[in-house]
């Protein structure tokens, strides 16, 4: 039951007298199979061949045909029944004819390798495609052999790569930032001009670098670059210092993330200007908080203290006149006490007042010269003693014969007096107020002492800050401004010297401040 192909050849013959037809049947179910394996072979070459956009072709060099597949006549647009040796020279472009003709000679006279690209112009549409043809030769049948593939898609798409490539670079060139691309390890695979003007590297020394030679190591040990990071997709951005190749050090921020390929890409700024400009105006910041305070305390001083002891001053100067007037003598000395107390105060607020203006206000002059600190002491005391006589206070010295130094004599006697001054107002009667003076390896030292009320810690912090305003009545309710120690301590520090206070409540203060040995130090 089973189906068979068959070829039946027929032939009439006469038999008996009566013609008879005569057939030969051969089974033909093989060859048929043959033919339709051959068949769906061809076809799935066809196939192939399209989608791979190539094509087969024999050259058969003594009938100077041309056989190609459908594959190749679609390349070429032209009909197989046109193709010929003369005809598909003329295929290639002009310019590629000369190399096409060589590379073919070379295949026949040695056998040499035929890979070749050109352009041609296609014979139906005049479209100009990319071919990429390979050959070889069978000496024996004189048959050149040879496979082309349409590759004008690929080539576009080079070409695209290439315009993409090239404006990718262009735009690293021209960015403002240095720019580093690195592989997983850190090493440098690719970068730009401004990279070795930032780090003052070449491009070869930076081609042999891994990252991380360019940032301070110590800072690595505290701050790693965490290549990890990158691969969350993120953009990170970071601060850092890198060592230039002088050995100068800039700060720069960079910006960092993984590429799909697996490398990293930085971009790397220069800020160390920006972080100049940012710790100026921190410190104009800080400059600018000093200034208001200095105009607060200013404007307190002229609205409070200053007008206090004028107010005293006023009104006992009224009361002393009526009873002037009225004859009535009693009682005003006391008065006149009270009055020449009040003017004495207004006098010395007046005084550090003037001088913590002309400080602020850069006026004051600096004149160092060489001058006996024991003198400038022993006037200070002098001047203050009656002051210390009123409250039965005991000033002792102990300081040496004599003691040079290279200072602006006004500014140490005004430091001398605001201290001395400051010990006797906040002593109890009938104590003791030092002041000493010791040359010490690094200049002199000179300290003032007191028993009297001590400092707690918490206002030791406020002495020296115009801002914090600091002021407290001495143990007979003197008053005082809160300048005379900021105006000490600049005038110190003018000398580049140190102004130290040691203190506990209840037991006294020691304020001591020290000059520099070295007139140069002065200058």
């Amino acid at each position: 039951g089973s189906l068979r192909d068959v070829e039946i050849f027929f032939s009439p013959i006469e038999l008996n007298g009566s013609e008879r037809l005569h057939a030969i049947i051969h089974d033909i179910s093989e060859r048929k199979q043959s033919e339709k394996i051959m068949a769906l072979n061809e076809a799935r070459l066809r196939q192939a061949e399209i989608a791979s956009k190539s094509g087969n072709w024999e050259l058969h060099l003594d009938t100077r045909e041309v056989f190609a597949s459908e594959g190749a006549v679609q390349i070429y647009e032209a009909h197989k029944d046109h193709l010929d040796y003369v005809a598909i020279k003329d295929f290639p472009l002009p310019e590629y004819r000369p190399m096409l003709d060589l590379a073919i000679e070379n295949l026949l006279a040695h056998g040499a390798a035929y890979d070749v690209e050109f352009k041609i112009k296609a014979v139906g549409s005049g479209k100009i495609k990319d071919i990429h043809s390979i050959a070889t030769f069978d000496p024996d049948k004189r048959i050149v052999f040879g496979i082309i593939q349409d590759i004008t898609e690929r080539k576009q798409n080079e070409e695209t790569l290439k315009r993409s490539e090239e404006k990718y670079r262009s735009l690293i060139e021209m960015a403002p930032d240095a720019f580093f691309q690195g592989n997983a390890e850190g090493n440098f695979i690719t970068i730009n001009d401004k990279a070795t003007e930032l780090s003052g590297f070449s491009r070869e020394e930076l081609l042999r670098m891994n990252i991380s030679e360019l940032f301070l190591s110590e800072k690595l040990e505290t701050e790693p670059l965490r290549y990890d990071l990158l691969k969350s997709g993120r953009t990170i951005k970071t601060e850092r210092e890198i060592k230039q190749k002088n050995g100068e050090t800039i700060q720069v921020e960079m910006n960092s993330k993984a590429m799909p390929d697996g490398t990293y890409q930085s971009f790397i700024r220069d800020i160390s200007e920006r972080k100049q400009a940012e710790k100026s105006l921190q410190e104009s910041e800080i400059r600018l908080r000093q200034l208001n305070a200095t105009k607060d305390k200013f404007f307190s001083i002229i609205a409070h203290d200053l007008k206090s002891p004028f107010n005293s001053i006023i009104g006992f100067t009224n009361l002393l006149a009526e009873q002037i007037k009225e004859k009535d003598y009693e009682g005003i000395d006391k008065y006149v006490n009270i009055i020449e107390h009040s003017a004495q105060n207004a006098m010395d607020l007046l005084l550090n007042l003037l001088e913590w203006s002309r400080t602020q206000s850069g006026r004051t002059e600096f004149n160092p010269e060489y001058v006996d600190s024991v003198t400038l002491i022993n006037e200070a005391v002098k001047l203050l003693r009656d002051l210390a006589q009123q409250k039965s206070i005991t000033i002792v010295k102990k300081i040496p014969h004599d003691a040079p130094v290279f200072a602006d004599r006004y500014m140490v006697s005004t430091v001398l007096r605001n201290l001395i001054s400051n010990a006797i107002k906040f002593t109890h009667p009938g104590g003791q107020v030092v002041v000493s003076a010791q040359q010490e390896a690094t200049g002199l030292k000179v300290s003032v002492t007191d028993n009297g009320v001590g400092i707690s810690e918490t206002s030791q912090n406020k002495l020296f800050r115009i801002e914090e305003s600091y002021s407290t009545l001495g143990t007979l309710n003197e008053k005082g401004t809160g300048l005379g120690l900021i105006l000490c301590k600049e005038f110190v520090e003018k000398h580049l010297g140190e102004m130290r206070v040691e203190s506990e409540e209840g037991k006294g203060s020691q304020f001591s401040f020290t000059i520099p040995k070295s007139g140069n130090q002065a200058l």
